[in-house]
């Protein structure tokens, strides 16, 4: 890439932050002569939302939300409505870019970088980490085969087709990119990262969060992100109902909330459970401290949702040293990463017999917990270092200049 004019991109994402790569990606590229700007709304999803991201030499452009807020259905539905509307007319009218990289949110918004493409010769470029609407039909949130269904397909498959990059999070993405019929050429797949300054590997001995909610004698298993739609908690509840009374000091911690927590709570309740655990969500500057608070990590992901999306807090986990237990399709990325790193143990869905097997031969097994702790901790510092991962971001999008 020639270094005589700096080339300009654009990160577009609705409300939400995405602080992995505002916060580690976005200083590598200004480090590499990158002219930045971040797009976002003044909507807030949590009121702590973390802006350290925030800093001079990144240009920030809010968008409007005319005071509504991303609560509910229809309160996001309608902060994505505004940032849309708002947002599209200033990518027409204001500066222009080298390159706009839409990320997750608004769904199919990315389909306005092809009329940029168009009429202002800037390069679309898409990081996936969700593909809709199929993951809402998959959900049951949109009528598989109905006309709008049928529609937006069409327009996503168009927008996918049309970008000159698309950074995969998963190798299952990438193949389900390419059965679309999206050329392997234009497809990279770069997984997540791990900021291993932010996360790290916290004795329990050593661990506050641990100490302050009493676990110093627990074993305890953590599910922490989004309590939402995607994830599968019905074989980790049977488990929890068997294990409640013949192991008193199991302990299965959530941390956060999502549209599922509810429905967690009537469960606890209904059978007097005292092994579930509800904890808020926790600000990030927490993170060494929580994630480390666990013997083991749960992560699940439902059927059929392999290749439309793939857990991030997975990466996360990994800095702070713990294996992870995985409840999903074999095919699909955290399966196959765990399969292959020895990092924790992947489990099919339905099968709550195996999953406490699982469960329990962690809970006697400390030699195995520290081998695969260790391995998860020595991908963070290595190939999965944000280092690493970044500078393949940015060798990837230098290539998108040339397209």
């Amino acid at each position: 890439m020639k270094t005589d004019k700096r080339p300009k991109i654009r990160f577009i994402n609705t409300y939400e932050p995405v602080s992995r790569h505002y916060r580690d990606l976005i200083p590598v590229l200004i480090e590499h002569r990158w002219e930045v700007e971040v797009l976002i709304s003044r909507a807030q999803y949590r009121s702590n939302r973390d802006q350290d991201w925030i800093r001079p030499d990144v240009k920030v452009t809010w968008i409007p939300n005319l005071g509504l807020k991303p609560q509910g259905i229809l309160g996001k539905a309608a902060v994505m409505l505004t940032y849309t509307l708002f947002g599209a007319v200033y990518m027409l009218f204001g500066p222009r870019v080298d390159i706009n990289l839409f990320l997750t949110q608004p769904p199919l918004f990315s389909l306005w970088g092809c009329v940029l493409k168009r009429l202002r010769g800037q390069r679309l470029c898409q990081i996936v980490m969700d593909i809709y609407p199929d993951m809402a039909v998959e959900l049951g949130l949109m009528k598989r085969g109905s006309l709008w269904t049928r529609a937006l397909t069409r327009l996503s498959r168009f927008s996918l087709r049309r970008a000159d990059q698309l950074i995969a999070i998963g190798r299952c993405m990438k193949e389900k990119l390419i059965s679309f019929g999206v050329s392997s050429e234009k497809i990279v797949f770069i997984p997540n990262w791990v900021n291993a300054e932010y996360v790290r590997s916290l004795p329990h001995e050593e661990n506050p969060f641990r100490a302050e909610h009493g676990w110093q004698d627990k074993f305890v298993v953590v599910f922490a992100g989004n309590i939402g739609i995607p994830q599968y908690f019905d074989d980790m509840l049977s488990v929890c109902l068997s294990l409640d009374s013949q192991t008193p000091n199991f302990v299965f911690a959530l941390i956060g909330d999502g549209v599922h927590r509810a429905d967690i709570e009537a469960y606890k309740i209904q059978h007097r459970l005292e092994s579930i655990v509800f904890l808020p969500y926790q600000p990030p500057r927490f993170q060494t401290q929580f994630l480390s608070a666990a013997d083991v990590h749960f992560v699940s992901l439902k059927a059929g949702m392999e290749g439309l999306a793939v857990p991030s807090k997975t990466y996360s986990i990994l800095g702070a040293g713990r294996p992870i237990v995985y409840q999903g399709s074999p095919s699909g990325e955290i399966a196959r990463f765990i399969d292959e790193e020895d990092i924790g143990t992947a489990i099919p869905l339905q099968a709550a017999e195996a999953l406490k097997e699982t469960i329990l031969k962690y809970k006697n097994d400390h030699v195995l917990r520290t081998r695969q702790g260790h391995h998860a901790r020595a991908l963070a510092d290595t190939t999965l270092s944000h280092e690493t991962i970044c500078q393949r971001y940015v060798e990837t999008l230098s290539l998108a200049l040339e397209r």
